[in-house]
């Protein structure tokens, strides 16, 4: 099969505009800023090889509402989006439930028919639609066969799916409060390869700031503000409309200058080490106890599923040095393989990027030529693991679970009172007891054992 280099991500509504993704924009040549596109091989086959040995699969959740409002766009406030603005939509919904049905063509061979908690391990992050897109996606992977339907007409049975809490959750939460990886990127406002695409865009970004009411002056970094209420109405525009300072030739503009900004996201080794870094080292934990037999007894036999966001999927490519010219759309998948050929243990990377679409890509993997060695790869990409990912990110242990510290500290104080209430109580006790009057030497004789000497002075 020949190997080609192309952009990856392909948008369907690039594609209706005659906007070709493998190229980049169409920019000056001194603002053109496009990292070397990753090289892939289109995968033809429906079902996986039958090397596989372990699988990790992670997906970004399905359609949803916008996180943020327009200010200046009030035919589309929060009212207009029913469940909720960052929620997931029906829409969505569907998309998760036919990821889980092809998911369930390339490797219902490998997983078996039916759930089992002893093969299979679901994590989403902790938000509803990652939640609510993993339990679409196992339904779609996993129906219900006719001895396990329970009085419901629905072809579902339920899967569990584990989270961590969000403000704890440093493998998929990307929003997770971090100093250090908050001033790598808006150290990006003074990159030279970012003023040149702002000269570049110019016009567009006083048009955007101008119309939509943003922040003043509006960098490349802000444009997910303008991207994210856009593409929502894109998405739905038979319930919504785009402000009539939008056309569909500055849609496709500010599609393409909102993927060049994203691109900066994970641009360098401090924002992948504190980004993507401690998500890759669990996965390569995974695998390295999957190789050495420690997993059968601890975690999942077969597969470790991740429902999560497009950050978290580009974070976990990029610290592979696999950076995508397209931010990932929703239910696509990174589909992590460790296979056994040769006698070797090597990893294969899969990538599904463009919704609904059967197309899949194998990803080369920077610095690997030929079989992709677990350990010469875990070598390579180590210096990206975090040691103390907190300390790291500038927020020290004692401060960086709020809520554990104040539960203990509460926990310290109620044990203070407790005692105090305990020696009060016992003084109390002490003074109210009425006290022993010693017996005089007679009557200390009277009340001698019968057995015992009486010796009386008369």
């Amino acid at each position: 099969m020949k190997e080609v280099c192309i952009a990856l991500l392909i948008c369907n509504i690039y594609a209706q505009n005659g906007y070709d993704p493998a190229e980049p924009p169409d920019l000056p040549e001194e603002a053109k800023f496009y990292l070397e596109a990753p090289k892939a091989v289109q995968i033809h086959e429906k079902q996986c090889k039958n090397t596989l040995k372990y699988l990790h699969i992670l997906y970004r959740h399905g359609d949803r509402n916008p996180s943020t409002l327009l200010p200046n766009d009030p035919e589309n406030g929060e009212s207009t989006w029913k469940e909720g603005l960052g929620e997931i939509t029906v829409k969505g919904l569907q998309q998760q439930y036919r990821l889980g049905q092809w998911l369930r063509k390339r490797y219902g061979e490998f997983l078996g028919n039916d759930f089992s908690r002893k093969d299979i391990y679901v994590r989403s992050s902790d938000y509803s639609r990652t939640i609510m897109s993993a339990l679409a996606n196992l339904a779609g992977m996993f129906p219900a066969n006719i001895t396990e339907k329970w009085e419901t007409s629905l072809d579902w049975v339920p899967i569990p799916v584990h989270t961590v809490d969000k403000e704890r959750d440093f493998q998929l939460n990307e929003q997770l409060s971090c100093p250090m990886a908050t001033a790598a990127i808006d150290s990006i406002n003074s990159d030279p390869n970012v003023i040149k695409i702002e000269k570049a865009h110019e016009d567009l970004l006083k048009h955007l700031e101008e119309k939509s009411g943003v922040k003043k002056p509006l960098r490349l970094r802000e444009m997910w503000w303008i991207f994210d209420a856009l593409n929502c109405e894109f998405h739905h525009r038979e319930t919504h409309k785009w402000p009539s300072w939008i056309n569909e030739s500055v849609w496709k503009r500010v599609q393409q200058l909102y993927d060049q900004s994203a691109q900066f996201s994970f641009h360098n080794k401090q924002l992948r080490r504190l980004r993507g870094g401690a998500l890759v080292a669990e996965i390569f934990e995974r695998l390295r106890s999957k190789i050495n037999g420690s997993l059968e007894i601890d975690g999942p036999k077969k597969a470790y599923i991740y429902s999560a966001h497009d950050t978290t999927l580009a974070a976990c490519l990029s610290t592979f040095g696999i950076v995508p010219h397209v931010f990932p759309l929703y239910a696509t998948a990174v589909l992590i393989e460790l296979h056994k050929i040769d006698g070797k243990d090597v990893i294969e990377i899969y990538y599904k990027n463009v919704t609904d679409s059967e197309a899949l890509y194998q990803m080369e993997i920077p610095g690997c030529s030929g079989l992709c060695e677990v350990e010469a790869l875990h070598a390579q990409l180590e210096s990206l693991f975090p040691i103390d990912w907190y300390s790291e990110c500038g927020r020290p242990i004692a401060t960086s679970n709020t809520s554990l510290w104040v539960i203990i500290a509460i926990l310290a104080l109620m044990n203070i009172v407790c005692l105090s209430v305990i020696c009060v109580d016992i003084v109390i006790r002490k003074q109210l007891k009425p006290r022993r009057r010693l017996p005089r030497p007679f009557e200390r004789n009277l009340m001698a054992d019968d057995d015992d000497e009486i010796d009386l002075e008369l």
